[in-house]
């Protein structure tokens, strides 16, 4: 199985290519620190920084990059393989032109092909970056009720209709019978609608947004009974929110016996 990743944004030159993928060692730390330092605290850093492109490796045997740049006509692409010690970057003649953006395709291994299911990848953007404030989708199927004819009821009902005429009359044809059936229809879903209220003044969030924010992150039902949100500065600087859950987890009575 292959799972697709795909942007719209400025794309890869092949000289971007041959820096940015061009190694292993190629780190991410010395942007990180450089952005926190330009940010002063203002900037989201969620999500800029991962563990680094050749992780791709860890689930796929095969990974291949097709990209294009805002800045030239070129499209490229990249390949390699698992055991590989070699790269090959090629203009691209496959006919899948883009407009610009890029697009990795893992090539999974047997034992990750779990990993190509919808519902998986769900949970896993879920888990991993539901923070991050551009709009991940997922292509994926969803349940669409429709309204269809029972033909067997209906005839069914036509038969006890016409057993009810009297002699001479003509059939009247019944209304017929409708149920209800699902079909599944794919399409793109945004998997990480829940955005970091942290990041926002207090006085920028409603309490509906505070409640819709607990329930989703920690997975309630119920409201929470408070909340409270903060900023420390000083020698240390966080931002806090605090939530009181709407009631008590139901194996709190065995904590006690647990801590023993």
């Amino acid at each position: 199985g292959t799972i697709t990743i795909e942007d719209s944004g400025i794309g890869m030159t092949r000289e971007q290519l041959l820096s940015n993928l061009g190694t292993i060692a190629r780190s991410g730390t010395r942007k990180f620190m450089e952005a926190v330092k330009e940010a002063k605290g203002d900037a989201n850093l969620i999500g800029q920084f991962g563990v680094g492109f050749y992780s791709a490796f860890l689930v796929a045997d095969r990974v291949t990059v097709y990209t294009k740049s805002h800045e030239e006509d070129q499209q490229w692409v990249w390949r390699s393989s698992v055991g590989s010690h070699e790269y090959t970057i090629a203009e691209d003649d496959s006919g899948d032109k883009m407009a610009r953006g890029t697009r990795v395709v893992l090539h999974l291994k047997e034992d990750a092909a779990e990993l190509a299911d919808p519902i998986r990848l769900a949970k896993l953007i879920k888990q991993y970056s539901q923070f991050i404030q551009f709009p991940i989708k997922l292509w994926s199927s969803r349940k669409d009720p429709k309204q269809v004819v029972d033909e067997a009821a209906t005839e069914k009902r036509q038969e006890e209709a016409d057993k009810k005429l009297k002699e001479g009359e003509e059939q009247k044809k019944v209304e017929p019978v409708m149920k209800t059936e699902y079909e599944d229809v794919w399409d793109w879903r945004v998997e990480n609608d829940n955005k970091p209220l942290w990041t926002r003044s207090p006085r920028d969030v409603s309490e509906a947004d505070y409640n819709e924010f607990f329930k989703q992150t920690f997975g309630d039902f119920l409201d929470p009974l408070a909340h409270v949100h903060f900023n420390v500065e000083g020698t240390i600087e966080f931002t806090s929110m605090l939530f009181i859950p709407g009631m008590a987890p139901f194996e709190q009575q065995n904590w006690s016996a647990k801590s023993r």
